[in-house]
């Protein structure tokens, strides 16, 4: 063989070498970013599970009960979180299966407020909360008007 061919042969050779190379390359960076997503995905997922199981085990930290009346409680509740002045109305409600049923009208909320009074709301094991209506203020839509019912069980 001449050499001329020899040098065609071996350039060849270089070049498929280095396209089967890169592509090595290529798919192994794909399965190693692979490998650390599947790695974050299963972080998330056995912190989840802890989750669950703390859920389970402490009910969702709802271990406190109301034990006063319903409309009380809201009130002094609302009062103890500045909120007294921004009630609209307290009204009773009948609902069937449950303990005492109230409606309540809170005003010219901000978000932290309203977000700060039904997490207060919410961590009460006996109380559920339903028919939320939450609307912006048309004077200043920077605050909210809040209207929910609250079962005790």
């Amino acid at each position: 063989m001449n050499r001329q061919k020899i040098m065609t042969i071996a350039i060849a050779a270089g070049a498929i070498f280095l396209v089967f190379y890169w592509t090595h390359l290529a798919f192994n960076s794909k399965i190693n970013s692979a490998k650390s997503e599947l790695k974050a995905v299963e972080a998330n997922i056995e912190k989840a599970g802890k989750l669950i199981a703390e859920i389970k085990t402490t009910g969702g930290n709802k271990t406190q009960q109301v034990k006063s009346g319903l409309l009380s409680f809201l009130q002094t509740n609302a009062e103890r979180e500045g909120l007294g002045s921004k009630i609209t109305s307290i009204k009773p409600k009948t609902v069937p299966c449950a303990q005492e049923a109230a409606a309540i009208r809170l005003d010219g909320l901000t978000y932290n407020e309203m977000v700060s009074f039904l997490r207060n709301i919410e961590r009460f094991g006996n109380l559920v909360s339903s028919n939320i209506k939450i609307s912006k203020r048309f004077d200043d839509e920077q605050y909210l008007n809040l209207v929910m019912d609250i079962i005790k069980q």
